[in-house]
């Protein structure tokens, strides 16, 4: 005679088949899925190197890449152009570049100025032959700072600032040899004329020395002779004033030099054509030679190499250097916008 309640123990301990069959399937499933995943990305991968490669065969085909290198080439020749001082100007002022290459492609190049340090480049190459007609352009904003012995326009005061230097009050003008008194404490802004020189020896300076082509471009270099010199003797401190902040001397055609005895401390940007520094200091800000630069060795010039130095912002600079490019994406404009919303596609 059987036991009812043994029967019914081992009923409750036993496992129902039908579990064990629906966990294997749930496991063929998940394999099965992660296979059309493999399959499924080693055919998108597949196609897109395919699209890829036709993309090349194309561009090969029709000459799309020839004319993009072109646009890139007008890029690079822009910015060789700002860097030996000769930077383009823009299609409106009649002052863009524009090359034909040998293929026949058209590349014009202009360089906008967009505030203190910035610029704007846009380059536009095209061909046209009967009734093909290809077209590639490139616009990218760098920003910039003076670089050194440029072959053409040099770095000097913008000449809206240039024109606000003859009305500084106790503006001091400089025709023959001024000498600065040892230990004497010298302020304000001094416009150097052609053939004069300035000596200064144990002082302490803050202000400005400007020469008279530094004020603007339309004012011609003097050469030779003729040429303002500024020479240092013992311990001298220059500090920036407040009239052109940033800036202590600024002369695309001075001659700076300092005994080899003389102790420097200068805090401001120098824009001259020669420099013959073989002496003990520091220069802590930008230094700028449109010409022979010899900065001697047992001079300091901190943060120099280490990344783009900032310059005053009264400088206008001749040969550019290019420090950062970006290439922003364009946006529709206002009347492109109206446009598209009011176009009918079943009109």
């Amino acid at each position: 005679m059987t036991n009812p309640e043994k029967t019914t123990h081992r009923s409750q301990r036993r496992r129902p088949v039908g579990r064990q069959g629906e966990q294997g399937e749930q496991g063929w499933v998940l394999i099965a899925a992660l296979l059309i995943a493999a399959v499924s990305a080693s055919l998108t991968v597949g196609w897109a190197r395919h699209a890829v490669l036709s993309k090349g065969k194309l561009e090969m085909a029709t000459g799309a890449s020839r004319i993009e290198e072109a646009s890139r080439s007008g890029f690079e020749h822009t910015r060789e152009l700002m860097r030996r001082g000769q930077p383009p100007g823009t299609e409106e002022d009649g002052e863009d570049v524009v090359v034909t290459t040998s293929h026949g492609d058209e590349v014009r190049s202009e360089r906008r100025n967009v505030g203190h340090g910035r610029r704007e480049i846009n380059v536009r190459a095209r061909h046209s032959s009967g009734n093909e007609h290809r077209d590639a352009s490139l616009r990218g904003r760098a920003e910039v700072v003076p670089g050194s012995r440029g072959h053409g326009k040099r770095s000097r005061l913008r000449c809206e600032e240039g024109s606000k230097v003859l009305l500084i009050p106790g503006l001091t003008m400089v025709t023959g040899t001024l000498v600065f008194t040892p230990s004497s404490d010298v302020t304000g802004v001094y416009l150097m004329e052609n053939g004069s020189k300035i000596i200064m020896e144990d002082c302490n300076f803050t202000g400005a020395i400007l020469t008279r082509a530094s004020l603007c471009e339309s004012n011609p270099l003097a050469t030779e002779g003729s040429r303002p010199e500024i020479e240092f003797r013992g311990g001298c401190t220059m500090r920036e004033g407040t009239d052109l902040p940033g800036l202590s001397i600024c002369g695309p055609d001075v001659r700076v030099v300092a005994d080899s005895a003389a102790r420097l401390d200068v805090r401001g940007m120098i824009v001259a054509e020669e420099l013959d520094l073989q002496c003990r200091g520091v220069l802590r800000k930008m230094v700028i030679c449109e010409g022979d630069e010899i900065i001697g060795s047992n001079i300091s010039r901190p943060g120099r190499s280490r990344g783009p130095q900032d310059f005053a912002s009264c400088v206008d600079p001749g040969s550019e250097r290019m420090t950062r490019i970006s290439f922003p994406t364009e946006h529709f404009s206002t009347d492109e916008m109206d446009a598209i919303e009011a176009y009918d596609v079943d009109a």
